[in-house]
């Protein structure tokens, strides 16, 4: 894979962007001085590298650039269980929106993607993503959110 992108001609291009993802993302250091992930965010920590890029956009300007290629070499299971991923899917966009740390309209689309695609998929599932257990998780997390409960650790307890 790397051989092949070395092979296609790149552009040096560079366009701002609101946020970076995690595996693909390369940070000057001297621009995250002081800056720390958020460890009320446990476990797999979903989102928190939009949570981290969100707050380092307002010391400068984020680029997405073709100039740099990688491969990332995840797994598809084994991070966490379906059902605390599930949870995660709903309450860190909302902890994450309450700390102003993400746009409103991300955090709702992120949750409203999450669910409607846990919810479809739970019928077929692919064989390799617990959508069940994404969907309970789903679930919970609502309950929890229509309760004023909004505390990304609780996952820790399912």
């Amino acid at each position: 894979m790397v051989e092949r992108s070395m092979a296609t001609p790149i552009s040096l291009a560079e366009r701002p962007i609101a946020a970076l993802y995690g595996c693909n993302m390369a940070v000057r250091l001297s621009a995250c001085e002081g800056l720390q992930f958020d460890e009320r965010l446990p476990l797999y920590g979903w989102l928190e590298d939009i949570d981290f890029t969100h707050r380092l956009a307002r010391r400068g300007k984020l680029v997405k650039s073709q100039a740099f290629s990688g491969v990332h070499m995840g797994v598809k299971g084994g991070r966490t269980s379906g059902r605390r991923l599930g949870y995660s899917q709903i309450v860190n966009p909302v902890y994450l929106l309450r700390k102003k740390s993400v746009p409103r309209s991300l955090a709702l689309r992120l949750m409203r993607q999450n669910l409607l695609s846990n919810l479809v998929r739970s019928l077929r599932p692919e064989p390799h993503i617990d959508r069940a257990g994404r969907l309970k998780g789903n679930l919970i997390a609502l309950g929890d959110v229509l309760r004023g409960r909004v505390d990304p650790e609780r996952v820790m307890k399912l």
